[in-house]
């Protein structure tokens, strides 16, 4: 019998922790230990695992010239990902939960995640490449009480690989490249089915590895109006959401409004002037995505008497700002679920007869949870700018809660600060 008083309510914040890991409950389970767990776990999947003779036809084919793991790892989940399509979650009925074994894997064409992971591991071990299942739990289910071994815990499966130094590789099968991993699925715990019976966790993917950079040129011109040309460099994990949103723009018209909408987002008169979305390249899907869109507002800029205020398109993290502006305080860590590097670069070109007046403070702040640094430089007509926002961790503990703020606030102050410019003489010269 169990019995509680007094429990203060649960306070809805943005990014908290999953209700499991904030709400009172009560967890029960039949399991004596983590190694029941493990031994029941490994008795359902190490039979799904095994390739039969398509499944080694198939990995030797895909491999044959293949002398390292890694070559084989990409090959093998290039296939998978270009020849099986990844089910939706509102795709998924309730007897498709059972995991598929890999040779019915093999001959389907849409596959859960789990049955990916099943799949992977099968052509993985039949090409040589020693892999096994992984349960994990992602942030946005919760994190495993240790004191209760079920596999209730546990929401999403991945595919951990052995390293001679005693490491271990991650892949998610949902995805088409290896090492990088899905949100939420950073930094999680995870039981692999490889006969140790104690939790792991699964890597802090690097900001680096998933950055974008975003190079600019802003025009200003005479009567105020504005061309800004815009290059998005994208990594990692971002690359595959362009090649998402690529494979999902069927049309032209599909392509603009997409376009349209970023434009938008930057200055709401904003008027689309071209635009090029790379085609996917399945020969290699984890290169850089390479974006460029063109936009133009016909009253870029603000005038006040003979003062012009600018604004600047860097794109801000809303998704961070709404974090810290909903409270000073707060009850729960931030739960981001990634790491985060966003880097801008803009040359910012004005008309004869405009001198700077004030630019946006230059920044240089690092603590606990990363580092935002503004720099600047004028030579001429000519105005260089660049801001770089990293986060390095995925999950902000209230002890840190203080530092995200200085962070977000810092952002926040240079996204409001417009350049401003001042009149020398008038535009026509007289």
């Amino acid at each position: 019998r169990w019995h509680l008083t007094d429990r203060a309510p649960i306070q809805a914040e943005f990014n908290m922790p999953s209700l499991r890991d904030v709400a009172s409950q009560i967890q029960v389970t039949n399991f004596r230990g983590w190694r029941d767990v493990l031994q029941w776990a490994s008795k359902v999947w190490a039979p799904l695992c095994v390739p039969d003779k398509a499944i080694q036809a198939r990995a030797t084919d895909l491999t044959a010239s293949m002398t390292t793991d890694d070559e084989k790892v990409r090959a093998i989940m290039a296939w998978i990902a270009s020849s099986h399509r990844l089910l939706n979650d509102d795709e998924i009925s309730i007897d498709q939960m059972v995991p598929a074994s890999a040779d019915a894997a093999f001959n389907a064409t849409s596959l859960l995640a789990s049955d990916r992971a099943v799949l992977l591991v099968s052509m993985l071990r039949a090409a040589g490449v020693s892999a096994f299942p992984a349960l994990v739990a992602s942030a946005d289910y919760g994190n495993p009480r240790r004191g209760v071994p079920s596999l209730q815990q546990f929401n999403e499966m991945l595919v951990a690989l052995p390293q001679p130094d005693g490491s271990w590789r991650w892949l998610d099968p949902s995805l088409p490249v290896p090492d990088v991993l899905g949100n939420n699925l950073t930094h999680r715990p995870a039981l692999v089915l490889n006969g140790i019976d104690e939790l792991m966790f699964t890597p802090v993917v690097p900001p680096e590895a998933n950055r974008e950079a975003i190079q600019g040129v802003i025009s200003l011109g005479p009567d105020l109006s504005t061309e800004t040309r815009l290059q998005f460099h994208e990594y990692g994990q971002r690359s595959l959401v362009w090649r998402l949103l690529a494979t999902m723009m069927k049309t032209a018209e599909d392509q603009r409004g997409l376009f349209m909408k970023i434009a938008q987002g930057i200055e709401h008169s904003a008027y689309l002037r071209d635009y090029y979305l790379p085609k996917p390249d399945p020969a290699h899907p984890e290169a850089p995505v390479t974006v460029r869109m063109s936009f133009a507002v016909e009253q870029g800029a603000q005038a006040h008497g003979k003062v012009v205020s600018l604004p600047l398109p860097l794109l801000p993290p809303t998704h961070l700002f709404r974090i810290v502006a909903t409270s000073a305080t707060r009850r729960y860590p931030v739960v981001l679920g990634n790491t985060t590097y966003e880097e801008r670069r803009l040359e910012i070109v004005i008309p004869r007869g405009w001198k700077v007046q004030a630019l946006p403070n230059i920044v240089n702040c690092s603590n606990s949870v990363g580092s935002y640094q503004v720099e600047e430089h004028t030579q001429g007509r000519r105005i260089w700018f660049l801001t770089r926002l990293i986060v390095r961790r995925t999950e902000i503990p209230l002890s840190a809660y203080d530092d995200l703020k200085q962070i977000v606030n810092l952002v926040a102050a240079t996204v409001h600060e417009p350049i401003t410019l001042q009149m020398q003489t008038p535009p026509n010269g007289h």
